[in-house]
């Protein structure tokens, strides 16, 4: 955190004599809490703090248990709302439930849904998709349901009880400073606070189908990255699999890719190849000769429509050309990409060879890295076109990549990818177990991700109290927020990410390399040239105050400032909107009132105070 209160004060002013009628301004969301807890339990248990474990209250200064509890009910909210903007408040019932569990066999420690959803309301982003009731009352303007918005329940399992010795036992503190073995409350209530704002998806395990009959605000920004898909592309059937195919299921909501793309310290998924990759291969012993430059083509997955089952029990592939080949017309003139299993090298490659492939890349079906060297079985005419065998784990690589078209060079030993196109994009990955768990799976970041995230399937320790991504993902469903600095990302680290470095690029506040008034800083933040005369990033039109900038850190806050003279400015609270543009900048426009004959503005970045 920066000790100064100022980081530098921008000389962008601008005099008006027009007039302008004033502009509602934004709230932030509020949200109003009602236990459903009977009196003496729960929320309402009116044990004394005294009797309370002294060291799992930390900072928290509530007189019975279910006041400590609803101040962290408090607190939790508190974080959201510095977020999140909402003219509509956020009604929320919570209580205690005994969920089972055991420390031994694993606790839920709680669950959240939202009540009611609804579409195609006034400003509703997206038509026929159904957003959570909180959500659709924010942007619609108006309360959409007489219900309340979200529910939350709590496991008041024995376990999760008050305890001398603090081990899985709820640490009530604000401070996230509980004693090892202790489960914080605030991220827990935080945490289902976001499923209950939209951090859900609307997708049946079993059948694939759209809960409600059509996808919600989260499932429409679900992306695998090993189809090249997104879940409104899919078939239910293609749903249900790729809800299983971690690390495949990503997310590609902008806001969010925006943020890992800047930081670079999550764990992502990127959905397609480098440039170059080879895989190793083996030639068969029959079939034609590979130049000694290779062979370019296009790579065709064969297709026999049927994936029948072998003597053991053993699913067959519908790539093992074991039936008649399907796809011959797409095939011809291409290299064919088969899989291993239920019939011979030879009869496979013939029947490819017949279709008019150029040549086959067979991959094994089992054995992770395992090459071997193809044989003819003798059951058909040697084919003559050229052959080489690649592993199990090639053969996924190249199967991640489709539908996309894929062009390699095929030597004896190897296939070289020709993937001169775009480079990946890197999105950030979605819970998705090869065994579906309910309750967790699609609904949470991965587990793996660094550092540790809210909305992971379990709690973590060192959650960050600015809610990380979980906020750039609201704004991706469609909330309406505060301008969000890029998570976990200082002053300093702006600096570096930015190649700002403040000693090897001269980004202090007073730094000015063209003299033209304007900090270093300032203009590098509005994505102007420090190096040269820079005219003034703020603009006037129609009652708007027009600017482009980047993502400020979260030490760091933007201030709106007007005054009838250059020496007596006064902080305002613009109504504000804003869009993405490459390049990590944004635009943005803020509505002004006019209420003087003449009237200056200027924009200020400084310090967030210390509290």
């Amino acid at each position: 955190m920066k000790s100064s209160s100022l980081i530098l004060a921008a000389a962008m002013l601008l005099s008006v004599t027009a007039q302008a009628q004033a502009q509602t301004q934004p709230q932030s969301a509020t949200f109003v809490f009602t236990s459903t807890d009977p009196a003496g339990e729960g929320f309402n248990d009116n044990t004394p703090r005294e009797e309370i474990a002294s060291n799992l209250l930390g900072n928290n200064p509530g007189a019975t248990l279910g006041e400590i509890r609803q101040n962290v009910l408090a607190a939790a909210a508190d974080r959201w709302s510095a977020l999140l903007l909402s003219d509509v408040p956020i009604e929320v019932d919570v209580d205690f439930e005994d969920f089972g569990g055991s420390s031994a066999g694993g606790i839920t420690l709680a669950g959240a849904l939202n009540t009611t959803v609804a579409q195609n309301f006034v400003n509703a982003p997206l038509p026929n998709t159904l957003y959570p009731i909180a959500l659709a009352n924010s942007l619609a303007g108006t309360d959409l349901s007489s219900q309340s918005d979200i529910e939350v329940s709590v496991n008041s399992n024995e376990e999760l009880s008050n305890s001398a010795s603090g081990t899985f036992t709820w640490y009530y503190g604000f401070d996230g400073n509980g004693p090892f073995g202790t489960i914080d409350f605030l991220d827990v209530i935080s945490h289902e606070l976001g499923h209950g704002l939209g951090f859900a998806a609307n997708v049946s395990s079993t059948t694939g189908n759209f809960i409600g009959g059509r996808p919600n605000s989260y499932t429409s920004h679900i992306f695998d990255a090993s189809l090249g898909l997104s879940w409104l592309e899919m078939s239910a059937a293609q749903r249900v699999t790729s809800s299983r195919s971690d690390p495949n299921l990503t997310w590609d909501g902008p806001h969010v890719t925006g943020a890992i793309n800047g930081i670079e310290s999550f764990t992502t998924q990127g959905n397609n190849s480098s440039n170059d990759d080879n895989l190793a291969a083996l030639a068969a012993s029959f079939g034609g000769t590979l130049p000694a430059a290779g062979l370019l083509g296009n790579l065709i997955l064969v297709d026999d429509g049927v994936g029948i089952e072998n003597d053991s029990n053993e699913a067959g592939s519908t790539a093992d050309l074991a039936q008649d080949i399907q796809n011959g017309a797409q095939v011809s003139g291409n290299i064919a990409l088969i899989a291993r299993g239920l019939v011979n090298f030879d009869v496979k490659v013939r029947q490819a060879q017949d279709a008019g492939a150029i040549a086959a890349v067979v991959y094994n079906n089992t054995d992770g890295d395992t090459l071997v060297t193809a044989s003819a079985g003798g059951s058909v005419t040697e084919p003559t076109i050229p052959m080489i065998f690649i592993s199990e784990n090639s053969g996924n690589s190249l199967l991640d990549l489709l539908p996309n078209s894929i062009e390699v060079t095929i030597f004896s030993d190897r296939v070289m990818l020709e993937t001169d196109g775009p480079p990946p994009i890197d999105r950030l990955r979605l819970h998705a177990p090869a065994s579906f768990q309910s309750g967790s799976s699609i609904s949470h970041w991965t587990s793996a991700a660094t550092p540790n995230l809210l909305m992971e399937p379990s709690i973590n320790s060192n959650i960050s109290a600015d809610l990380d991504l979980s906020v750039l993902l609201m704004k991706d469903i469609g909330w309406n927020t505060f301008d969000i600095a890029i998570p976990h990302l200082t002053y300093d680290l702006w600096l570096n990410n930015s190649g700002l470095g403040e000693e090897t690029n001269n980004t202090g506040q007073n730094d000015d390399f063209d003299n033209d008034g304007l900090s270093n800083l300032e203009e590098y933040y509005h994505g102007t040239n420090p190096l040269s005369a820079t005219a003034s990033p703020l603009e006037l039109t129609n009652g708007r105050l027009l600017h482009q900038r980047s993502s400020l850190p979260n030490d760091l806050i933007l201030e709106y400032l007007s005054g009838s003279t250059l020496d007596d400015f006064t902080t305002f609270s613009p109504s504000e909107t804003s869009s993405l543009l490459d390049g990590g900048l944004e635009t943005a426009e803020a509505e002004v009132d006019f209420n003087q004959t003449r009237q200056f503005f200027r924009l200020r970045i400084q310090s967030v105070p210390n509290n």
